[in-house]
């Protein structure tokens, strides 16, 4: 129901404050001509929250479950259980994996390959639940796991996958289930930056035993913060409801059932395993449930601008790497990643230097190689083959913005930048 409707909110004030945040978005709208990320969402997106903060119904309810309904049938799972945080979400992944109540559970120390060249929250969660990071390295054509570098990391205690469709180019999904077929291993995607990415016609993260996104402000659509774990386990996903929040029963799909089998107890406050506290608010989950909807639209301009952008590299014979899509695969961009075919630190340096003196902002290709990030030394991981390519993308790798708002005009204005800012290195 609208809003005005459900809370007798005069329009008049409803266009008021439609117009102070048109105003203040150009107000705070980046320094940078072309920035790394616009917001996504719309004044219906803020009467929506609107909404839930007037009706004082704030915490998870109704509203996170709408959206995760339309993300399940979005991404063509049984499952959607959404969390605060996409770092929450991989949490979330390894906590059900690593947990006693399922058969076959990961134990402390088995091993859990996770690419190389990839953010930092792919890497922690498999620490934080007693499990040892192994780091395998990428493609340069893809970024994505190279499943040669994959088998060659695999050793009797390697019990899963992390599979990152990094920057949204999806993983070469029929190598890794034909690697997880073989040696008995759980699969886990982070699509956390590949909404809407596909690959052989089916949506990332519906391939195997769980896959995470996140809603992160700069992400494809964003609830300012938050996450999902999508899953066609019912187990898994019963599981995740309750470690979601404490550990207890109130949000289970089979509550009733679990609950009378404790009688005596408060099924109000039954606790049944472990757990944290991952919630979402309605606010987040009002902002998902319009964001969804656009979603479509924001990939297809997404891919329509990055195919602008690689034709005018192409033809300018640049003297970089652009990520192409893996065969079979629908990039869906979450940025634009480029990467020098050779040089060093001050080399990348000096061509992000120049795109910024053109207006491009810029970042560096996710972590890098987050082998070699300090924070490294803070738990155990194994790196047992050569991380050759994490290492050049590393220290030759950058990211620019590709998001939908951008035109065809000025995508072409900002490969010509591109291509003069790469010609001073």
């Amino acid at each position: 129901m609208p809003v005005n409707e459900e809370l007798m909110i005069p329009k008049e004030i409803l266009d008021q404050l439609e117009r102070i945040f048109e105003e203040q978005k150009r107000k705070n709208a980046s320094s940078y001509e072309f920035p790394l990320v616009k917001p996504t969402f719309d004044f219906e997106e803020i009467k929506e929250a609107l909404e839930s903060l007037l009706s004082t119904k704030v915490t998870m309810g109704e509203k996170v479950r709408n959206f995760e309904a339309s993300f399940a049938e979005y991404i063509g799972v049984r499952n959607a259980i959404m969390v605060n945080s996409g770092s929450s979400a991989n949490l979330l992944a390894m906590a059900i994996l690593s947990n006693s109540s399922i058969e076959n559970p990961l134990m402390p120390n088995d091993k859990v390959i996770v690419p190389a060249l990839t953010w930092s929250t792919s890497v922690y969660p498999i620490a934080d639940v007693g499990a040892l990071p192994v780091f395998a390295d990428s493609k340069l054509a893809t970024l994505n796991l190279d499943p040669d570098s994959v088998r060659a990391a695999i050793t009797p205690d390697v019990r899963a996958i992390m599979a990152v469709h990094l920057i949204g180019n999806p993983c070469d999904m029929n190598e890794l289930n034909e690697i997880c077929d073989e040696h008995g291993l759980y699969l886990i995607e982070d699509c956390c930056e590949a909404h809407g990415a596909e690959f052989n016609g089916k949506k990332v993260g519906s391939f195997r035993d769980l896959g995470t996104y996140s809603f992160f402000f700069s992400h494809h659509i964003s609830t300012i913060e938050g996450g999902m774990v999508v899953t066609d386990n019912d187990e898994y996903a019963e599981l995740a409801r309750a470690l979601r929040a404490h550990g207890w029963t109130r949000d289970l799909v089979n509550r009733k059932k679990v609950e009378s089998k404790y009688a005596n107890r408060d099924p109000r406050f039954l606790f049944i395993n472990r757990g944290y506290n991952l919630r979402p608010t309605e606010i987040q989950g009002a902002f998902g449930i319009h964001q969804i909807k656009k979603l479509d639209d924001f990939v297809r301009l997404r891919r329509r601008h990055a195919s602008i952008l690689l034709d005018a590299l192409a033809d300018a014979k640049t003297d970089i790497y652009v990520q192409h899509e893996q065969e079979g695969g629908k990039h869906s961009w979450f940025g634009f990643p480029m990467v020098l075919k050779e040089g060093d630190w001050d080399s990348r340096s000096k061509v992000i230097a120049g795109m910024e003196k053109r207006g491009v902002e810029t970042r560096v290709v996710m972590g890098g190689n987050m082998e070699v990030q300090p924070a490294r030394q803070t738990y155990p991981a194994m790196a047992p083959v050569p991380l050759n390519v994490a290492n050049h993308v590393d220290r030759l790798g950058m990211l620019i913005g590709v998001h939908a708002e951008m035109t065809d005009e000025e995508c072409k204005d900002l490969s010509e930048r591109i291509i003069s800012a790469l010609g001073e290195k």
